[in-house]
């Protein structure tokens, strides 16, 4: 446990540093035009920023949602880091009455793009989820995850993308109660540049 704490903290410290090492000043006159341009480049923040995510949806005998918005900043031409809200709803019919949970949490993540259109991804997920007891009440439960892995990103248009991910949870355990039944997830979601 101590091990998957200093992982923690690692990842969150090297997300951080690598967004604060690109800082800029900005003048008070920029801040107050609201015409903040980084680098020499002149692109403006919102050219910078991402958003996309995971929505999924299946209904049968077990209803399931998911909603993960996410929003990134592009620090350079390859590497892009970012935060993530997540929600996930399941209604198991198989069971009466109805077994329903609830999942939610967050994430920060970063990408960096090896060659177009394929990317390396590093991303720590804390989830507070919702385990069955043999009476079929519900506990809650946290668990954090650090993921590691790869995917491609399609581009669809000017400004939209088709991204599909594979990660592999470097905190899972076989046989311990966790939100995931296996240490591989695949993802696929579609994103958006501001």
């Amino acid at each position: 446990m101590i091990e998957l704490k200093k992982n923690t903290l690692l990842v969150i410290f090297l997300l951080s540093g690598l967004s604060l090492c690109h800082a800029q000043e900005v003048s008070e006159e920029q801040e107050n035009q609201g015409r903040y341009r980084e680098g020499k480049s002149g692109t403006p923040i919102k050219d910078k920023l991402t958003l996309g995510g995971n929505f999924g949806l299946s209904f049968g005998n077990i209803d399931f949602v998911d909603i993960s918005p996410r929003v990134g900043y592009r620090i350079s031409e390859r590497f892009t880091t970012g935060l993530g809200v997540i929600f996930r709803y399941r209604n198991d019919k198989r069971f009466s009455p109805n077994l329903e949970t609830q999942d939610y949490g967050g994430s920060l993540f970063g990408t960096y793009r090896i060659v177009a259109p394929f990317f390396l991804m590093a991303e720590f997920e804390s989830l507070q989820f919702e385990v069955f007891q043999p009476d079929l009440s519900t506990t809650r439960r946290s668990f954090n995850s650090f993921l590691a892995g790869g995917g491609m990103s399609q581009p669809l248009g000017g400004r939209g993308s088709l991204n599909v991910i594979i990660l592999y949870n470097l905190s899972y355990t076989a046989g311990s109660l966790g939100p995931y039944n296996s240490p591989w997830i695949i993802r696929g979601g579609v994103g958006f540049n501001l």
